[in-house]
């Protein structure tokens, strides 16, 4: 016999008239739009097994992602070939053994999988790549916006390259870089993701070097390098799209090491350190222009992403180093823990840097004695208060695999050092912000 109860739930309140069920419905625009939407990702990824639509909704919907994006703060933490951590066995799946020091060095790995560390919930979560990247020897190009640029070795020095969605397990092939030179230096190829503000859609910009003898009969052959910029657009409608090539003058900029391109409100941005300025790729229009730095601000830099907003973080100090020389040193705190932060502003006619605030992150000696060597700055998170990720290395030289590095976060209001993370050593790991995405 139904109750009074259930047969009020079960006709929205209504007395009059009898239900026909005891389960309440509630249209569909409400669950998936505004109940759905507020899921975080570890919730949402099940209600995928419950029907057709509900997946296509998560996995295919472009509102429905948008607004996901927006209600739910993407989670920040490390991302890395699978097989590097030997103390679990959910992690230690790649059963071949050490990799060779030259693919080690290159950051070349067989693996079945990506790791994800979330620094926050201080949780791994591992993601099984689908036939065409398991167990394949992969290197981790890149990660922007949720999603991973992977390559993947073909042949004798020869790659394919993907973007891999380690949410969905979804990848997209990349078309074929045209050219033996292009396959000849595969190494010199640097790949990022910037998002299409105006189109809504992904873009790869794909950076390469080679060299070219314009001295060769010489006892020490003198060379040039030359740079090519190509890009391609992911999502397109018949699937076909070729790489075009973007017309960039030859300039002294730094893509190694400390130096990497940063993705930020539609721009690929470059240090180009000699000239003081800040070179930018517009993925709308696949042009480029330049920024001067910030007045006063020195050579030893480095661009960061603060809620879409293109930042530098810069000595503040006289006493200025080359981060490329310093890299290994002994950490002086009164010169080293002194930062100034950058924002850029922009509209139509207009582009100015303006100073946020002051940082020394080594307010004594104490909160410095475990940063005996220099900071090598990852990213920036603003949720809820403004961090900095950096990581200080204790390698004696470039490649020592056995070292491991110390990850820390300063954060800028609470003026408060932690260490986050001490991995395995790995020459593999890449910061990446876990999030819903489509491409």
């Amino acid at each position: 016999m139904t109750t009074k109860k259930q047969k009020e739930i079960g006709d929205g309140g209504n007395s009059e008239g009898s239900s026909k069920s005891l389960v309440p419905s509630l249209p569909f625009d409400i669950i998936a739009y505004d109940i759905l939407t507020r899921s975080p990702i570890d919730c949402l990824m099940p209600f995928r097994c419950v029907c057709k639509s509900w997946s296509s909704l998560i996995l295919n919907d472009s509102d429905f992602i948008k607004l996901h994006s927006i209600r739910n703060c993407a989670s920040p933490g490390f991302i890395d070939l699978s097989g590097n951590y030997p103390d679990s066995d959910d992690r230690n799946f790649n059963g071949e053994g050490p990799e060779s020091f030259q693919d080690w060095q290159r950051g070349v790995k067989k693996s079945k999988g990506i790791c994800f560390y979330d620094i926050e919930k201080q949780k791994y979560m591992l993601s099984y790549f689908r036939q065409g990247l398991f167990n394949k020897k992969l290197k981790i190009r890149g990660s922007f916006d949720g999603l991973v640029i992977l390559s993947a070795e073909e042949g004798d020095r020869e790659f394919s390259h993907h973007v891999y969605n380690p949410i969905t397990c979804n990848s997209i092939k990349l078309p074929i870089l045209d050219g033996p030179v292009v396959q000849r230096h595969m190494d010199d190829l640097y790949f990022h993701l910037v998002f299409d503000p105006i189109m809504e859609k992904f873009k790869v910009i794909c950076i390469g070097c080679y060299y070219i003898e314009i001295l060769p009969r010489q006892i020490v052959p003198v060379v040039t390098t030359q740079w090519f910029f190509k890009i391609v657009t992911l999502g397109t409608r018949d699937g076909s799209d070729s790489w075009r090539d973007i017309n960039i003058p030859k300039m002294d900029f730094c893509l190694r090491g400390k130096y990497k391109a940063l993705s930020a409100n539609g721009y690929l941005n470059f240090l180009y350190r000699f000239d003081r300025k800040v070179l930018r790729i517009d993925v709308s229009r696949e042009s480029y222009d330049t920024i001067e730095y910030p007045e006063g601000a020195s050579k030893t830099s480095k661009l960061l992403e603060i809620e879409g907003s293109l930042c530098i973080l810069d000595y503040t100090n006289s006493r200025q180093l080359d981060m490329d020389r310093y890299h290994c040193h002994y950490l002086d705190i009164d010169y080293m823990g002194k930062f100034a932060l950058w924002f850029l502003t922009e509209d139509a006619e207009t582009k100015r840097w303006i100073k946020k605030c002051d940082i020394n992150m080594y307010h004594n000696a104490y909160e410095a004695t475990p940063c005996k060597a220099a900071p090598v700055f990852v990213a920036a998170i603003s949720n809820p208060t403004l961090k900095i990720i950096f990581y200080v290395s204790t390698r004696e030289y470039e490649y020592d695999r056995f070292t491991e590095d110390q990850y820390y976060s300063y954060d800028v209001e609470l003026k408060r050092l932690e260490s986050i993370f001490r991995p395995d050593a790995s020459n593999y790991r890449q910061w990446h912000f876990h999030r819903l995405t489509h491409i």
